[in-house]
């Protein structure tokens, strides 16, 4: 079975994420109730395709909230090994699989064999007056089997109003590209907090967070080349990967995540990637980082660059 598995985020519509929070704690829940429920048919590797409407189009709404139950089955701690969604999405066009949201038995166990999963997650959006039902099936991608299901009730805020009425065309295989463009398109207009361009890579910074673990710094990587492998120097290397506090202080790389897979990635060209900095041994949390410098290596070019990244605020 393809162990190519691994989880990202690709963060969708940022300018509504505050006023979302209210459903994060149902979907980790929906999470835990899944993990549990796979645990017990030992089915470990799972795919999260993008929700659907009741015709199978896919709203960016749906698309959300399948990157919020990705994440969340992969932070249970209970073994679940989740598809990166965009590299399912790469397969996906690959093998040009399917053309809409809908999944039959057939797509479920072609998407299975390609993705090397043992479980498909698929959902479905209802409004219905002041909400939105929200209803999630896991399939057996052998038989198409319906192994566990859940319903949820999400209150229809203004925001989930709008991620709802934004339609996202054309849907491959469950995973949906948005209108006007190719692959990445949507990320283009989201809100960052610094961004820089190197090497045909858009480096686009989405947040730094502190925590008593560290600071986490998490970076979206738009590949505008031909597919091509980044690989990002971490501790141990002989290229400093560090932040500058407003006042001085540096604190040297921890952990470098590309996508889920330690210090290398493939990056798939127009394909988003999200690339994780995590950095330990922050004494006293600063309220900004000055400048965040990593240093990184295109196996195609065969030459290392920096990325500098300024004026950062650090959020909790």
């Amino acid at each position: 079975m393809n162990r190519n598995l691994f989880y990202s985020v690709l963060i969708v519509s940022l300018t509504f994420a505050p006023i979302l929070r209210g459903q994060d704690k149902d979907v980790r829940a929906l999470a835990g109730t899944f993990a549990d429920a796979l645990a017990k048919v030992s089915k470990k590797s799972v795919a999260v395709v993008d929700f659907t409407d009741l015709q199978g189009n896919v709203t960016e709404l749906g698309r959300y909230l399948a990157e919020q139950l990705s994440v969340s089955l992969a932070m249970t701690g209970k073994g679940i090994e989740v598809v990166d969604r965009t590299h399912l999405k790469a397969l996906l066009q690959e093998h040009k699989l399917g053309s809409s949201g809908v999944i039959d038995p057939a797509t479920a166990k072609k998407l299975g064999q390609i993705a090397g999963v043992d479980v498909l997650v698929t959902g479905s959006l209802t409004p219905f007056g002041d909400s939105v039902q929200l209803a999630v099936k896991a399939l057996d991608t052998t038989s198409a089997r319906i192994l566990t299901a859940s319903m949820t009730d999400i209150a229809k805020t203004r925001a989930i109003e709008e991620l709802l009425g934004r339609g996202i065309t054309p849907a491959v295989g469950g995973v949906a590209s948005a209108p006007g463009g190719g692959a990445g398109t949507a990320t283009s207009s989201l809100p960052t907090v610094a961004s820089a361009e190197v090497m045909e890579i858009q480096f686009a910074l989405i947040s730094c967070k502190g925590s008593s673990n560290g600071i986490s710094c998490r970076v979206l990587c738009t590949n505008k080349g031909e597919d091509r492998k980044l690989e990002v120097f971490g501790r141990g290397s002989r290229y400093d990967t560090l932040i500058i506090d407003e006042t001085g202080s540096q604190y040297k790389i921890s952990e470098v995540l590309v996508g889920n897979q330690r210090s290398e990635g493939t990056l798939v060209s127009g394909v988003p990637t999200m690339l994780t900095l995590s950095f330990d041994g922050v004494k006293s949390m600063p309220s900004r980082i000055a400048l965040l410098e990593f240093r990184c290596w295109v196996k195609d070019k065969r030459e290392v660059f920096a990325v500098q990244l300024r004026q950062i605020p650090i959020t909790k």
